[in-house]
């Protein structure tokens, strides 16, 4: 047993590594290179064989949600205040209109040739 002043202190350590080499012309060498080389090769092919490298042109297109529910407002105006005439076949919206009502003459249809709603 030493006295403590005279003991050994670890100042700096290093683990023990092992190095193994092979030839140029090795097995293990062309396999390291072939996986090298594929690593990078493969996904640089996917990338140009999809076309998607960058975005040139890009659009968006959205079907409304739309339904025909019959409910019609109508104010037309005239050349003074007081000309103003208008129908309207909700009746909350009968507060609203002019003091002057007419009844028109409304046709309407559900048909929708191109479905764009």
């Amino acid at each position: 047993m030493t006295l403590w002043p005279f003991q050994q202190v670890e100042c700096h350590a290093l683990p023990f590594t092992r190095l193994y080499v092979a030839p140029r012309c090795s097995l293990a060498y062309c396999l390291w290179l072939l996986c090298a080389i594929l690593l990078v090769v493969i996904p640089l092919f996917a990338t140009f064989a999809t076309e998607n490298v960058w975005v040139k042109e890009s659009f968006y297109r959205a079907q409304p949600a739309v339904s025909f529910t019959n409910e019609l407002f109508l104010i037309a105006s005239g050349d003074t205040v007081n000309s103003a005439v208008g129908w309207s076949n909700q009746p909350s919206l009968q507060s609203l209109l002019p003091p002057e009502v007419k009844v028109p003459l409304v046709r309407s249809s559900f048909s929708d040739p191109n479905h764009d709603g």
